[in-house]
């Protein structure tokens, strides 16, 4: 299957809400269904609930299984993502990510049928869903699906991305993970951040933290970086993939890097992109098309700027 984009301003498109059951469906038009012009993007949902789901990868070496549960867990504006290695029911699985707990998302800001805009893009293997769900345009971002492994061979180089809290019950506006990156310097595992094993296959259910950029100084610890845009010396908008480090046996390990995902090294609002702005690489990237995602924040409550590659160039392995 092709990598596709998917937008909230598509005609036929599903609505997210901050009501039960909004996400299901948004995930169900998207990955399963299709919805107006746009083909599904490949993936099955052998299991349902009332206002949850069981959707399964369509490609990749593994086929692993994403657990949603939308039916208000806290309140109707949150719901719960769980990732198995295999499933016999909605409620059922084995090798659960994160083990024995879940990692929690915000569709909304409100408890009530405000449309609220989002992006997904993804193919059989991958996606990643952006939620603008607060009033100040920031965005949520989830991630379910194969990365770009550098272990060969890897049929668990599977990653779950969720928001900061997990397992509390509370959520606090523009407290959130995705946009946090570290310093480059030192490995710290990433609240809300797992990955299926250990690049040995043994170890289940590990933390990961993410890398990007020229480190730090560039960067910020967050999606944002201190570059001047346009860049000076060629008129450019400065991007960079995003890469994934575990740790095993007391060593720092490169995983590998997130999928058709990319942060600004500029800062969050220097651009003046709004989310669905699209871009056409140059030189290296040539050929590669690229829609801006929304502003993330991190847990520091600091904010960047996320990209995502809306061409069909994403890798696989």
């Amino acid at each position: 299957m092709p990598w596709r984009i998917y937008q909230s301003t598509d005609a036929s498109a599903p609505v997210l809400t901050g009501q039960v059951g909004s996400v299901v469906a948004l995930l169900d038009a998207c990955l399963v269904n299709g919805y107006g012009t746009k083909p599904a993007a490949g993936w099955t949902k052998p299991y349902t609930g009332t206002n949850k789901a069981a959707f399964r990868m369509g490609g990749g070496r593994l086929q692993a299984y994403l657990r949603v549960q939308d039916d208000a867990p806290v309140t109707a504006a949150e719901f719960r993502l769980q990732g198995f290695e295999s499933m016999t029911g909605v409620d059922v699985g084995t090798d659960q990510l994160p083990a024995g707990a879940f990692v929690t998302g915000r569709k909304s800001g409100t408890t009530d049928a405000t449309a609220r805009p989002w992006v997904l893009v993804g193919d059989e293997r991958t996606f990643l869903l952006l939620v603008r769900y607060h009033s100040d345009a920031t965005a949520s971002a989830y991630y379910f699906g194969e990365f770009f492994s550098f272990t060969p061979n890897d049929s668990f180089g599977i990653l779950l991305t969720g928001r900061y809290w997990e397992n509390t019950g509370s959520w606090t506006p523009n407290i959130e993970n995705f946009g946090g990156l570290s310093s480059g310097t030192g490995y710290s595992a990433a609240p809300g951040h797992h990955v299926l094993r250990d690049s040995g296959g043994i170890t289940k259910s590990i933390g990961c933290d993410k890398v990007a950029g020229f480190g730090a100084a560039a960067l910020n610890n967050n999606f944002a970086g201190g570059f001047t845009y346009p860049n000076p010396a060629d008129g450019s908008l400065l991007l960079a993939p995003i890469y994934l480090r575990t740790t095993e046996a007391g060593m720092t390990v490169l995983r590998g890097r997130m999928r058709g995902v990319w942060t600004s090294l500029h800062a969050y609002n220097a651009t003046g992109w709004v989310q669905g702005d699209t871009v056409s690489g140059t030189g290296e990237l040539s050929g590669k098309e690229f829609t801006f995602g929304g502003a993330v924040v991190s847990a520091a409550n600091t904010t960047g700027a996320v990209f995502v590659e809306s061409s069909d160039t994403v890798p696989k392995n």
